[in-house]
């Protein structure tokens, strides 16, 4: 698990938590408001090479690595890709997503399921993709 800038952190236990760019939107419904840390990666926890934009940590340490992008998929896989590899904790029980929302449609063409076969085989890592707008549940 890397070690998070405290300037790049905010612990939050709102029933809605909203990370956005542009048009694109990634909603973590929490209704039980457990305890989450929401890490900006791109510009501050990490200010070189590539990175994904967010990662949301639950109450139980589960990593939630959000790219939300216009329109290049295969650009934000490598952004995921990089930041998973960076700070990803090296704990297997720990359930890690990655969550691509874009622009783009249609959202789920063939470059899109390669990239999500890709991440199951190499990190055991879900790849989400959804068009504007992604909602993901807590429990």
């Amino acid at each position: 698990m890397a070690i998070f800038k405290q300037a790049c952190t905010r612990e939050v236990t709102d029933k809605i938590v909203v990370v956005k760019e542009k048009k694109c939107k990634c909603i973590f419904s929490n209704p039980n408001q457990h305890l989450l840390t929401k890490v900006k990666v791109d510009g501050c926890q990490m200010t070189e090479g590539i990175k994904c934009d967010y990662l949301i940590l639950d109450h139980c340490r589960n990593e939630y690595f959000v790219e939300l992008k216009g329109k290049d998929l295969p650009h934000a896989v490598e952004q995921l890709e990089a930041s998973i590899q960076q700070l990803s904790a090296k704990n297997s029980t720990v359930k890690k997503q990655a969550i691509i929302v874009s622009s783009r449609y249609p959202s789920s063409d063939t470059s899109a399921q390669r990239a999500k076969a890709l991440f199951k085989k190499k990190y055991g890592i879900e790849l989400i993709s959804k068009n504007i707008q992604a909602e993901i549940i807590i429990k």
